[in-house]
């Protein structure tokens, strides 16, 4: 391929402009970073190939690579909370780091929005929060399984609800993506776009996730692996009297995981605050608990103490304590 080719296809100009750089004037100076970057590789007779890092990142339209032509980011809005009402649909095929600015408008502009009003002035609030949205994206988009041919990422807007489908299964269990040590199948690809700034530094994704959710009191969002995809639901605002008793024992697993990564433990006090219930109504955030014990997905951390005063952990993490426990009393 020619130099000239290889600027045809590749944003040059969104990778200077993310990295805060001036672009060069000279082609042969951004093919050698672009070759330094390892997006492009020159053969022995001077033409380019544009690796497959650089097409996902830069390309300006992933359908001029065969093997990333049903890669590109694909959008659907839904009237209503069915899929039988489709109103519009976008698929933007810019590599991932020129386009992702472009997937976040599409997004943001089909997003429901909810009206308030303050001081007589009329404000629109995307129904969903911005901060999960980004991440939940980026990971989407990294976290594929490339092998996986025939599908790509996908956003699902409804009214109540958003759904992020990416093709391939989590390399961690999906029980453990607050607290377990991040793996990604696409390390370069991750590593890249976490300098460029659009996704969060390894590791703490699911953290800011959750912890922004339970800020705005949300439901919990809702993790599926389906025939060897991930599906992420992020719910908009509802009365905690409509949430499920499930929902209710999902939103306090993922606090006590929240917690524990905090260093700090799961109380009644802590309940009331994730779920807005006032003081004086300790007693419902006590039978959240106890339907969460009954559950099995969070344990008690010690005997002592009342309902109001105990202390819990997810329940994978009362067997660590106990180690810790006998290794301070072994010392």
């Amino acid at each position: 391929m020619a130099d000239e080719d290889v600027l045809k296809l590749l944003n040059y100009e969104s990778y200077y402009a993310l990295t805060k750089m001036t672009v060069p004037q000279d082609a042969m100076v951004i093919l050698n970073q672009f070759e330094n970057e390892q997006l492009i590789q020159q053969r022995d007779d001077q033409s380019w190939d544009i690796l497959n890092l650089g097409a996902l990142a830069f390309g300006r339209n992933l359908e001029d690579t065969d093997t990333l032509g049903r890669k590109p980011a694909r959008i659907v809005r839904y009237s209503g909370s069915g899929r039988w009402h489709q109103s519009e649909e976008e698929e933007l095929k810019a590599g991932y780091a020129s386009g992702f600015a472009e997937i976040m408008d599409c997004v943001r502009r089909l997003t429901p929005k909810n009206e308030t009003f303050n001081g007589g002035f009329r404000k629109q609030e995307s129904r969903f929060p911005d901060v999960p949205v980004r991440e939940l994206i980026a990971n989407a988009l990294i976290h594929q399984d490339f092998t996986a041919r025939g599908v790509g990422p996908m956003i699902e807007i409804f009214d109540d609800r958003m759904e992020v489908l990416n093709p391939g299964a989590p390399l961690i269990d999906a029980r453990l993506f607050i607290t377990a040590p991040p793996k990604s199948r696409n390390e370069a690809l991750s590593k890249l776009l976490r300098r460029l700034g659009i996704c969060e530094e390894q590791g703490i994704g699911w953290d800011r996730i959750v912890q922004e959710i339970e800020l705005l009191q949300l439901p919990a969002p809702r993790i599926e692996v389906i025939h060897d995809s991930t599906r992420i639901t992020l719910y908009a605002a509802r009365p905690l009297s409509t949430m499920s008793p499930s929902e209710r024992v999902e939103a306090i697993y993922q606090h006590a995981c929240l917690q524990y990564v905090n260093g700090t433990t799961v109380t009644n006090a802590s309940i009331r605050k994730r779920f807005g219930i006032h003081q004086r109504n300790s007693a419902k955030a006590s039978r959240f608990l106890a339907d969460a014990l009954t559950a099995g997905v969070i344990v008690t951390a010690d005997s002592n103490g009342g309902r109001k005063f105990k202390k819990y952990l997810p329940y994978w993490a009362q067997d660590s304590t106990d180690q810790n426990m006998t290794a301070q009393s072994d010392a």
